[in-house]
């Protein structure tokens, strides 16, 4: 496949990048329909490495469709079209289990830490992604991003 790999200051390709390959349980491979470039990937080509760990395929505002799912990824099915959060943590931590996901040791951001939506197709938690209604283009969808989840819903977005 195709991925935009940020390798450093200055250097983003497009390259032949494998893919992502069968989802492992909680998983969904997307096919990616719109990816947006934000100003945190201008600053990692600028400035960075800031924050990414390169090499890898930047991008964390994107939408997609289904294309496979791994077990345990229940109302997601093939075909379907969502769009996805920024990142992951570990569902397990102690601020996960309090509903503060975005302080978890393990988080990690798609394009930064694991590689992102600036491909053909990427593995995504199952628990970070949404449905996005017909009424909704997948530009508006990749730019929209996906909301955070509510600390009341307890413990989401786990890295498989």
């Amino acid at each position: 496949m195709k991925a935009a790999v940020y390798r450093g200051p200055g250097s983003v390709a497009t390259e032949d990048y494998p893919e992502p390959g069968d989802p492992r349980p909680g998983q969904l491979v997307l096919r990616i329909n719109r990816a947006a470039i934000c100003g945190t990937d201008a600053s990692e080509w600028a400035h960075g490495p800031l924050l990414a760990l390169p090499p890898v395929v930047l991008g964390h505002e994107f939408a997609g469709t289904v294309v496979a799912a791994g077990e345990g990824t229940p109302g997601f099915s093939v075909g379907d079209r969502v769009v996805c959060g920024a990142g992951a943590s570990c569902g397990r931590c102690e601020w996960c289990a309090a509903g503060r996901s975005n302080l978890c040791a393990e988080y990690r951001t798609f394009g930064l830490h694991r590689d992102g939506g600036l491909a053909s197709y990427v593995a995504v938690p199952h628990d970070i992604c949404l449905h996005v209604p017909d009424s909704v283009s997948d530009t508006a969808a990749a730019m929209a991003q996906r909301p955070p989840i509510e600390a009341a819903s307890g413990p989401k977005g786990r890295c498989p």
